[in-house]
């Protein structure tokens, strides 16, 4: 996908700042991203350090990056049972995921983390311990790179690290939701503050990134418009958009594809699924995607690439937290009942 990337995706539309995290310039790190002491910084100079080693070819840089987001993919996959492991592998093959992985950019870094995240709740969920080294490191370069994503997976930890020795798990979810829901309302005029204060520069003026006129116009647009921008931050493209471009049309038609498939699946699921789940998720994937849409309403470009980043949540909440047979062996309820002994029999128990 990196190849293809390059050769072709690249000649319709920009691909970010790949030239920048694929460059030949040692300085570039430091005089465009602060140093070492940024994410972009860190991508930048590793960009640079790995280039140095194979000669500052683009393709191979470009294949290079694509191994780190490929490690995370393959370490969740292995975390998780078999049965489950395709149906999160093929929600893994959508298009805009294996491209933006694919290439000279933060997103690669990003999809690492968050799966090795994940792949301790994987193991959570198979009764092994979530916190290991690997967890913890992933954990703290999230924090680096995207402080919001914690929103989720703290929502994830807690629940999975502590509900099965626990009773009450629903009202657990329950509360722990609402609680964090009634803290985004109490605050909400910092967060409007906020997100006006450091959406805006993106927006207008002369380094501005948008394509879309000023999404927040007026204090508190965030909480008003917050529907609409988390839609737009999962499709990407409006139908209007969709129809002036064929990078944007495909766009568009995967996420609507996803957003079926992801429909579908927990349509399937619901009559079956656990109460412990269906809150777990719900609250999962509302955070995974509040968090994040403030900067996902800027254009559907930046939308789709930095969806890249938050979607493996979403994918791994829906494929694997909405199982039923998931949650019963999580909390050990496979183990049928010990049968009543026949008098004059020895008692036995059912495997």
């Amino acid at each position: 996908m990196a190849i293809v990337a390059i050769s072709i995706v690249q000649r319709f539309t920009t691909l970010g700042d790949m030239a920048a995290y694929a460059n030949e310039n040692p300085e570039l790190y430091s005089s465009r991203a602060g140093g070492l002491t940024t994410s972009t910084g860190m991508v930048i100079f590793f960009g640079y350090q790995l280039g140095r080693l194979v000669g500052h070819n683009h393709y191979v840089v470009a294949i290079m990056y694509q191994m780190v987001a490929f490690v995370g993919v393959v370490a969740l996959l292995q975390a998780v049972g078999k049965r489950d492991r395709l149906l999160l592998y093929l929600l893994f093959c959508a298009p805009s995921f294996t491209l933006w992985s694919s290439i000279p950019s933060k997103e690669g870094f990003v999809v690492l983390f968050v799966c090795l995240i994940l792949r301790g709740f994987a193991r959570g969920l198979e009764q092994k311990a979530i916190v290991t080294p690997v967890f913890v490191i992933a954990f703290a370069m999230l924090a680096v790179f995207k402080i919001q994503y914690l929103a989720a997976v703290l929502f994830l930890f807690v629940p999975l690290a502590l509900g099965r020795y626990i009773g009450g798990r629903e009202l657990l979810i329950l509360i722990g939701g609402l609680f964090s829901i009634a803290v985004l309302v109490v605050a909400r005029d910092f967060v409007s503050s906020m997100a006006l204060l450091q959406i805006q520069p993106h927006m207008i003026g002369d380094n501005a990134r948008s394509t879309r006129e000023l999404f927040f116009v007026e204090h508190g647009d965030v909480f008003g418009k917050m529907a609409e921008g988390m839609l737009l931050t999962f499709i990407g493209p409006t139908f209007k958009e969709a129809t002036i471009s064929i990078v944007h049309l495909a766009t568009f038609t995967e996420s609507v594809v996803l957003l079926v498939a992801i429909s579908l699946i927990l349509v399937h699921r619901l009559p079956s699924m656990p109460l412990f789940s269906f809150l777990l998720v719900g609250f999962a994937v509302f955070w995974t995607i509040v968090a994040n849409y403030p900067l996902g309403v800027m254009n559907p470009g930046t939308a789709i690439r930095y969806r890249t980043g938050w979607i493996p949540i979403i994918f791994f909440s829906v494929a694997i937290l909405t199982s039923r047979s998931v949650y019963e062996r999580w909390i050990g309820l496979v183990r049928r009942p010990r049968k009543a002994p026949i008098a004059g029999a020895p008692a036995t128990q059912s495997t």
